[in-house]
């Protein structure tokens, strides 16, 4: 699997504006959206799974999970229970929101931690991201099974990169370069 495919930005087009507490707008991108291009990778080489769900005060808080490939990340996500929605679009809108926080932590650009300003260069209100950022949405995979790996395991297989044929590789990938190193 090409994880570029996933981490790609989303279009102007895709990128919409909410208005979040303390009266401050916020780019987000609709779940939907994220759905569309998880779907891209198969069907069925993803799901989401919601782990626990629970009312605190007018609150619903959501804990999701997202497996791809065989990698799982999990998120939360809230929503406020008023008069303009039902308990269960609450929880609808809280599932959204884990499941786009989820598929934030596997790269894809569809969360922002930037604040709409009065910033007359950006006229057309859109997402400014800085160049480091972008770079580091990207996750690392395994070099032979495509698995997403952590930073440990990056340095870990560059350290003994004589080891592992000059391949960044996960832990049971790693293994089984070790393994064939005691057999000869």
């Amino acid at each position: 699997m090409d994880y570029k495919q996933l981490t790609r930005p989303f279009g102007k087009d895709q990128i919409k504006i909410r208005q979040g507490r303390k009266n401050m707008s916020y780019y987000y991108v609709p779940s939907q959206h994220v759905v569309e291009r998880l779907n891209e990778i198969g069907t069925f080489n993803w799901h989401f799974t919601i782990k626990e769900s629970k009312q605190i005060n007018e609150e619903v808080v959501v804990l999701g999970s997202l497996t791809i490939m065989g990698n799982t990340k999990e998120a939360y996500g809230s929503a406020p229970i008023d008069d303009k929605k039902s308990v269960g679009d609450s929880f609808k809108t809280a599932s959204a929101l884990a499941l786009t926080k989820a598929a934030s932590l596997f790269g894809i650009p569809c969360v922002f931690h930037t604040k709409i300003q009065d910033n007359k260069q950006n006229t057309h209100n859109y997402p400014q991201m800085p160049t480091s950022q972008t770079n580091n949405a990207q996750p690392n995979a395994c070099m032979d099974c495509g698995l997403i790996i952590s930073e440990a395991e990056v340095q870990f297989s560059k350290k003994y990169a004589h080891t592992y044929k000059n391949k960044i590789l996960c832990k049971e990938c790693q293994q089984n370069y070790r393994n064939v190193r005691r057999v000869k």
